[in-house]
């Protein structure tokens, strides 16, 4: 009988941020950056289970305490070694992949997750992704990775492969089982925006769009063109174009 694997979801979060100081608590009309990843995340179909993944310096304790106040669990490990965070996240709960997903995303399409999960299910490879060719623009994008494939591979990571653990899958993925997924009509070629929340540009974007979802009649219909779409107006409205 195949064995079914057991998926959560680990949020990277850290207090600690240079260009945009303590932005995963800062406040995006009326709910923390990180309060709407993990609302988010709760979403996330398919899984066993949401922790806020940060490190064991102590500026990251407001993270913990955050977290631990919203109901997800949290787990402690290496400040620049985030491979070895997740390794050791997905042990101690006995996950068999996890779902990566950074604590400046607030408005990831849970939807497009949710397919990268069941493809990670229904057959077992070791990176589920969304950063193919046709990548989707940041803040949208989805990966599942699978721990076997990380133990199999860390002893050659760099330092810049701990720090951004799936890199070392792309430099390398005709060693790697990956599984493509493609959204082209929400690629980055058709939307040249972001939905990260990196700078005050952003934050200021995210913002904006955050009220601007407030004022729909339905507010639980937020997909990755709707979200995208606000992101564009409010670029043309607030970017010079010639940057």
């Amino acid at each position: 009988m195949k064995r079914s694997i057991k998926i959560g979801v680990l949020i990277f979060s850290r207090h600690e941020s240079s260009r945009l100081p303590g932005k995963a608590l800062l406040d995006i009309s009326g709910r923390e950056l990180l309060g709407r990843v993990i609302d988010r995340s709760k979403q996330i179909s398919g899984i066993t289970g949401v922790s806020v993944a940060t490190s064991d310096r102590n500026i990251d304790d407001k993270i913990a305490i955050f977290a631990k106040s919203h109901g997800v669990d949290v787990f402690r490990g290496s400040f620049d070694d985030v491979a070895k965070r997740a390794m050791e996240a997905c042990n101690f709960y006995g996950w068999d992949a996890f779902v990566r997903i950074c604590g400046d995303r607030p408005f990831f399409d849970v939807s497009i997750v949710n397919d990268a999960v069941a493809k990670m299910k229904d057959q077992a490879c070791d990176l589920v992704t969304t950063s193919g060719k046709h990548a989707l623009p940041p803040g949208l994008t989805a990966e599942v990775i699978s721990l076997p494939a990380i133990d199999r591979c860390y002893s050659q990571f760099n330092t810049r492969h701990q720090e951004h653990l799936t890199s070392f899958f792309y430099e390398h993925e005709y060693k790697f089982d990956i599984r493509y997924m493609n959204y082209l009509s929400i690629s980055k070629n058709v939307y040249p925006t972001t939905l990260v929340v990196d700078t005050d540009v952003d934050l200021q974007r995210a913002t904006w769009i955050a009220k601007e979802l407030e004022l729909r009649e339905s507010a639980s219909d937020q997909s990755a063109k709707m979200l995208l779409d606000l992101a564009t107006r409010w670029d043309q409205q607030h970017v010079n174009n010639t940057d």
